[in-house]
């Protein structure tokens, strides 16, 4: 009795193994989307270690997957829909001509629930990917904002 319980035992516990090891993750994205970067502007030393990113993005219907970015990203929809659902707020869904935005550190899943076209535009950590899956991302959760000092440089008088 007690190798016929361990052989039952050690089936289930294969079986686990094998599911986990061949099933897809579930924070993984099942979109198809492409990215056309438009822009890529080095801040130097008006803002130092940040740039500007504006790319287009065109997403499949799908998700993304729980993530975040090391920027302020600021979405525009262009065309189509998609749904957010942040970790921190309510869920949300952006359609053609609505804005969304994200700070830096905050982890979200999007999907995708009409094909869609957006506008990003992100001040980002020059360098750094743009994208961090929520598991990478536990110890970028506290991202302190960038105070308008550090990006500030005086104007320029008139004589």
């Amino acid at each position: 009795m007690r190798r016929e319980w361990m052989l039952v035992v050690g089936g289930f516990v294969a079986g686990v193994l094998v599911t986990a090891a061949w099933s897809p993750r579930l924070d993984a994205q099942d979109r198809k989307t492409e990215t056309k970067e438009l822009l890529k502007l080095d801040l130097g030393a008006w803002c130092p270690g940040k740039e500007v990113l504006i790319s287009r993005l065109t997403n499949g219907v799908g998700g993304s997957g729980r993530h975040s970015h090391p920027a302020y990203s600021f979405t525009y929809v262009i065309d189509g829909a998609q749904a957010v659902t942040p970790d921190n707020g309510a869920a949300y869904t952006a359609r053609a001509g609505e804005l969304q935005q994200e700070r830096p550190g905050e982890i979200s899943a999007t999907r995708t629930v009409e094909p869609s076209k957006v506008l990003v535009f992100r001040i980002a950590e020059k360098g750094k990917p743009v994208t961090v899956p929520a598991k990478q991302d536990a110890t970028r959760r506290n991202i302190a904002p960038v105070s308008a000092a550090a990006c500030a440089s005086p104007r320029p008088t008139e004589s």
